[in-house]
């Protein structure tokens, strides 16, 4: 859940938030392991459409090598971008519904709204070129999304691929043909003998153009694949084994045959299909048995999680999965350690339909396995070695929504399982996709509490879960699942369906240990409404959950939500004597991090100095693990602490670079708590105007109120305002910033701070 940021909290520790998502650690496509041969003209073409169009589709039929053409484009055109080349693999993907959310978290947005459609608009304003690859099976999501991300942004481009259009408004589309086969010279034979060299190094009979019978058999070769470079690419693998003459021979016959029963498809579509299913008839059973494991598999994958699914050595694996890789049946990417092997669609969909990959009982292996992994993962993340934890289900995320999406139809309780697992991460990285997974879930197996009326109010959960929960499904990962709803409505602002699905996780929990998650949200629900006492009980409660069963994670955030509800009500004594019962063994750097963070709260302004340094030490920890929802955190207390006690003019870059931080993960909690900062420095930069705007904004009845020394700090401003502007300017000015959302009053924020910068350099 949303930490809670008191009175003084704001940004920037001495290197400044990341920015938006994706800058500091630009993304690129990895290169094309091998070469790319015949496409200089849709190289050049799709190159001259992107400098003035936003959307770019490059549509064509599978194997025809869009995937390979959009990451040469991606690596030729990274420069161009500020923000880089963000590529997101839609092949992954089964369910339509969950696209937005998985391209808005593929694009590091990390908070949205219900339907993740508001971190898309945030996405939109990256100076960046985004690939959406594979987008067929789900083209109208795709659409959609595209639509979204051009028609709300300023600077970002779309490059799609397809088998078919997107249909939207300003699409301008390239096709992307197979090679052209006719003459010794056309690309098509360029691809065949280039591969041919990669399959025979050493010269061999046969494996090289050393005969007119060589140049006709690959002449043969390359018409009867349509000049499709997949095919092309498989034939070739082949020439070590055999002569080109009876490699065309062989393939000749194979699809010869299957022509003639098979009247359904398009002719390329059809050739595609015969020349894989031809290369896996070559296969022995053993590299057939390994191509069906691949196919349980959604994603690129390790060869530990490979061989351990297909119950096998991991060198043997390794083996089998080379193999398969010299016959281009596998994908390998070398560049990652350890090397990542995975399968194009076109094979994927073969194994599942041919090989039997799509088995119910292969699919339930898959899922378990993942879950195991998950939990794992998960233990490993609450301990010294977060970071490797952390990595690892970030490797995870990809299966673990697949194996969802199967145990969802299959297996339900597995799919809430798997969703349970994956809580801390999700809650302490606020990861848009098992956030949003989590509502989703929990609404479909009829868990969600009540829309309407009062879905706060207790007599009303305890009624609505007469029913029970759904069969085989545990109170445990109900619960759990229950507070990662909440964690996805907290980062939304949704404060009444955060506090109902807690309340509901809390009473299915039960004296269950998973009760110390909702408790959790529901401790810091209320320090964000204002109930101190009420978020120090649930706090406390947290705690005694978390010792009974050896839970430090749960245990450091219960005591700092005692300790930051205590600094909001101004006992700093007992939010230091909470802080003092601190676990004493060891902790991951998250926790140590919360740790600093609660520290500096509870000091803010009796010794900003040491606040100051312990708030950068909470961001160095954020950082060194990948977390960037403390890191934010801090670095706007930080932020906050030297616009009130230090020099104003070198807080205005710190807060525009937090409330860029901030908007582009669409996380409204923190940047309404931002903006509320905000206001103190437009106080003592004396800018009555920005101030009064603001103060409009964030008061409004459109957001939550605020309370205590924040409330305090507010109306103090807005006497400072009244009395520089006039009450009927002021007024006016308040009027007119009540009128914005909270990012559009960012927006305005953010040009009233460049204008400021502007100033400070001129003068």
């Amino acid at each position: 859940p949303e930490r809670v940021e008191p009175t003084g909290s704001g940004p920037a520790g001495p290197a400044g938030p990341a920015g938006p998502a994706g800058s500091g650690r630009r993304r690129r496509p990895r290169r094309p392991v091998t070469s790319l041969l015949g496409r200089e003209a849709d190289t050049a073409a799709v190159c001259d459409l992107l400098a003035s169009a936003r959307l770019v589709t490059m549509f064509g039929p599978g194997g025809v090598g869009k995937t390979r053409l959009a990451l040469y484009l991606a690596d030729r055109l990274a420069d161009r971008f500020p923000h880089g080349v963000l590529m997101v693999e839609l092949a992954t993907v089964a369910d339509p519904t969950a696209v937005p959310a998985f391209v808005a978290d593929a694009l590091g947005m990390r908070g949205a709204d219900g339907d993740a459609g508001a971190a898309l608009e945030a996405a939109a304003e990256l100076d960046a070129l985004v690939i959406l690859d594979n987008c067929e099976h789900v083209v109208a999501a795709a659409a959609a999304v595209a639509s979204a991300l051009v028609e709300n942004g300023r600077g970002v481009r779309v490059l799609a691929t397809s088998r078919e259009l997107l249909g939207v408004d300003g699409e301008h589309c390239w096709p992307v043909r197979p090679l052209r086969v006719d003459g010794p010279d056309a690309p098509a034979h360029a691809l065949f003998w280039d591969r041919v060299r990669a399959a025979c190094p050493a010269p061999v009979p046969g494996a090289g153009p050393a005969s007119d019978g060589d140049l006709e058999a690959a002449d043969r070769i390359v018409r009867r694949l349509d000049g499709l470079p997949l095919g092309i690419e498989m034939a070739a693998a082949r020439s070590g084994t055999m002569s080109l003459p009876e490699l065309a021979d062989r393939l000749e016959d194979h699809l010869g045959l299957l022509r003639d029963v098979r009247r359904v498809g398009t002719p390329r579509h059809r050739t595609l299909a015969d020349v894989v299913g031809w290369s896996v008839s070559l296969l022995d059973a053993p590299h057939r048995a390994m191509l069906r494991t691949m196919g349980a598999f959604a994603g690129p994958v390790s060869p530990v999680d490979v061989a351990a699914l297909a119950g096998l050595p991991e060198p043997e694996a390794l083996d089998l999965l080379d193999a398969l890789v010299a016959r281009s049946l596998v994908v390998v990417d070398p560049s990652r350690v350890p090397a990542r092997y995975s399968l194009l669609e076109i094979i994927r969909e073969y194994a599942r339909r041919q090989l039997g990959a799509s088995d119910a009982v292969l699919r339930q292996e898959h899922a378990r396995y993942i879950l195991a992994e998950v939990r794992a993962a998960d233990a490993v993340l609450r301990t010294p070695r977060e970071a490797a934890g952390h990595s690892r289900i970030t490797d995870l995320m990809v299966e673990a929504r697949a194996a969802q999406t199967w145990a969802l139809r299959e297996d339900p309780p597995l799919a809430v399982e798997i969703a349970a697992g994956m809580h801390v991460f999700a809650m302490t990285r606020l990861r848009v996709e098992p956030l949003h997974t989590a509502v989703e879930l929990v609404r479909s197996l009829g868990l969600h509490p009540p829309p309407g009326g009062e879905p706060h109010r207790l007599a009303d959960l305890v009624s609505d879960l007469a029913a029970g929960l759904p069969p085989g499904v545990t109170a445990g990962a109900a619960a759990t699942t229950l507070a990662t709803a909440a964690c996805w409505y907290v980062s939304a602002g949704e404060l009444e369906l955060a506090v109902a699905c807690a309340q509901r996780g809390r009473l299915i929990a039960g004296d269950a240990p998973e009760r110390r998650f909702p408790l959790e949200l529901l401790s810091d629900t209320a320090s964000y409404q204002g109930r101190i006492g009420e978020a120090v009980d649930h706090g406390w409660e947290l705690v005694a959950a978390a010792r009974s069963c050896a839970d430090p994670h749960a245990e450091v955030a219960g005591l700092l939500n005692v300790a930051i509800a205590h600094a909001y009500a101004g006992h700093a004594e007992d939010g230091r004597a909470a802080l003092s019962q601190a676990p004493a063994g060891p902790l991951a750097p998250s926790e140590l991090g919360w740790l600093a963070y609660g520290e500096a709260e509870l000091i803010l302004d009796r010794d900003p100095d040491r606040c100051l340094r312990l708030l950068d030490r909470a961001v160095a920890l954020a950082d060194s693990v990948d977390n960037p929802y403390l890191g934010g955190v801090a670095r706007v207390s930080a932020v906050s602490v030297r616009a009130r006690c230090g020099d104003p003019r070198q807080a205005v870059e710190a807060f525009a670079q937090v409330l860029r931080h901030w908007r582009d993960q669409y996380a409204l909690t923190h940047l309404l708590t931002t903006l509320r900062n905000l206001v103190v420095l437009f106080q003592r930069l004396g800018r009555p105007r920005p101030a009064a705007r603001l103060l409009g904004a964030v008061t409004s009845q459109a957001v939550k109120p605020s309370y205590g020394a924040e409330a305090a700090m507010l109306a103090g401003a807005d006497s400072w305002v009244d009395d520089a502007l006039g009450f009927a300017a002021a007024t006016a000015e308040r009027a007119a910033g009540a009128t914005r959302t909270v990012i559009a009053a960012t927006e305005t924020a953010l040009d009233d701070l460049a204008d400021i910068t502007a100033e400070i350099r001129g003068g």
